[in-house]
């Protein structure tokens, strides 16, 4: 597995994710780490010496990069301490230099220097074997750009920071167990990252995020189940998903997540003819993703976000750009099982609130009529399905140009809610699906059930883009006979109804037969 190179910054990854013994010294933790390395394709050289409690590393170079393009990771000095109760003390300066060097193939790309600081820094590793478990707390971290080798020419400027405030990382992983065990919780308070570039003294480009209350969760159990797979199936030739399924019904499980505060994040590019600026707030988000016998989740949410884009556009009536709205969700749940007996999927989704600033309505739609109050669309839908037998047997193969042997045993449509110009939109109803008659309905499964849709507005929504010009008036008439075709006078002022039926193989459309 090659080495993050991120993290690289300020504490060589091999420290965190080195395999062990069961008895934990400095030394062998150092030496389990030059092991890691090399497994990775890659090297960790440092010079060490035994100080009382502590293993001294210095001059530490980590090899990085590709083979083709490779790049050194330089730190002057990191301390490995044996502690009382058994495990380790990883050490860092409060203040100290990270370098790359660049030029390894090619010296005349120099090497790049961050000044690094970490007051307070702690990381304690108290496993590094199958029960791997360290802990890492860092009040502040601090990165930034001291130097470039060669330095930039005259009027030339590059300057890089990124601070993270009260990070806490904790990892603990099991592997003597027959399901294998590993959980990793991320913590950060504020996170502030600024990058500016200048070239003949003038801002060329800067970019800042801010971020705040971060957390991050994953956890994983992994049957030994796994590991036969690699002997068991010909990944190139045989199908993979009957023995994906023996792997989830032994246990393997993984769910991750991730939530956030608010976020700020400013890009801002110029030049000579057209100067931009892009801002982009958020107030959260909140992320989980899960596999397991039970079947696939997956749940997005983000709250209030507006994006403003500020910049110089002559062929365009505005000059700036807002878009901002309330909430974006999207959730998604797949049954797994045995994919044979009926499994639920449901889909949902919601944007609340989407607005566009007046001076962009007014360059799409310079009538007015339409207006610029915000939209809003959701929608909620549930199915069952089955796989047919033959998609579980290990040599079956998806024919080119065919549809996946599956079964759609029914469909509901829970909610769909449209908003905006004046017209609400809303359906709800349930069909079923025939299998055994693919001939009343050539190539689909005969239907059954309803479905039913209200709207709201649509004629005065016609009545105003007929005002607007945006509709010739001799056309207005053809477009309300065309919607009596396909909907009905509701009770309400203004309503439409239309209602879509399957019954007795048969298609009827607002109480009418069509088929």
């Amino acid at each position: 597995m090659p080495l993050p190179k991120a993290a690289s910054l300020a504490l060589p990854v091999f420290l965190l994710l080195a395999p062990a013994a069961s008895a934990l010294t400095a030394e062998e933790l150092w030496a389990e780490a030059q092991r890691l390395t090399m497994e990775a394709g890659t090297t960790v050289t440092a010079t060490a010496r035994r100080q009382g409690d502590r293993l001294v590393l210095t001059d530490l170079v980590l090899a990085m990069g590709s083979p083709y393009d490779p790049v050194d990771l330089k730190l002057e000095r990191i301390t490995l301490q044996d502690r009382p109760d058994g495990s380790v003390a990883v050490l860092l300066p409060p203040t100290f230099p990270v370098t790359f060097n660049l030029g390894k193939a090619e010296p005349e790309r120099g090497f790049v220097t961050l000044s690094t600081s970490a007051p307070g820094f702690s990381l304690v590793v108290a496993d590094i074997g199958p029960r791997a478990a360290f802990d890492l707390q860092a009040p502040s971290l601090t990165v930034s750009l001291e130097k470039f080798v060669p330095a930039p020419k005259p009027g030339e400027k590059v300057d890089f920071t990124f601070a993270v405030a009260d990070l806490s990382l904790q990892h603990r992983m099991d592997l003597t167990a027959s399901s294998q065990v590993a959980t990793m919780s991320l913590q950060f308070g504020t996170l502030h990252s600024d990058l500016n570039v200048d070239v003949d003294g003038a801002s060329d480009g800067a970019m800042s995020v801010d971020l705040s209350d971060v957390s991050i969760s994953l956890n994983a159990l992994v049957p030994s189940s796994l590991d036969d797979i690699d002997a068991r199936v010909d990944l190139e030739g045989e199908n993979f998903l009957p023995y994906l399924l023996d792997v989830l019904s032994d246990g393997l499980t993984f769910k991750a997540g991730a939530t956030h505060g608010p976020l700020a994040m400013m890009i801002n590019v110029n030049d000579a003819d057209r100067p931009k600026l892009v801002e982009v707030t958020s107030q959260l988000g909140r992320l989980n993703v899960g596999l397991d016998a039970a079947g696939i989740s997956y749940d997005a949410v983000f709250g209030k976000t507006v994006t403003t884009i500020r910049g110089d556009f002559p062929e365009e009536e505005f000059q700036d750009f807002a878009m901002e709205v309330d909430e974006v969700a999207y959730g998604l749940r797949i049954g797994i099982g045995d994919l044979v007996t009926p499994q639920d999927v449901a889909l949902t989704t919601r944007v609340t609130n989407l607005s566009l600033s007046p001076e962009v309505w007014a360059e799409i739609e310079p009538t007015g009529v339409l207006g610029s109050s915000p939209l809003s669309y959701g929608f909620d839908i549930a199915m069952r399905y089955a796989l047919k037998p033959q998609m579980l047997d290990p040599k079956w193969q998806l024919e080119p140009d065919t549809f996946p042997p599956v079964d759609i045993v029914d469909l509901t449509l829970n909610a769909l809610n449209l908003e905006g110009f004046g017209v609400n939109l809303g359906g709800s109803g349930a069909i079923t699906f025939d299998e055994s008659d693919l001939v009343t309905f050539p190539g689909f499964p005969v239907p059954e059930g309803k479905m039913s849709f209200t709207a709201t507005g649509v004629n005065s929504l016609i009545d105003r883009l007929a005002a607007g010009g945006l509709i010739p008036l001799d056309e207005v008439t053809g477009l309300r006979m065309g919607l009596m075709f396909i909907a009905k006078v509701g009770k309400a002022p203004d309503s439409l109804v239309s209602e879509l039926e399957f019954r007795a193989k048969s298609f009827y459309l607002n109480g009418l037969k069509i088929r």
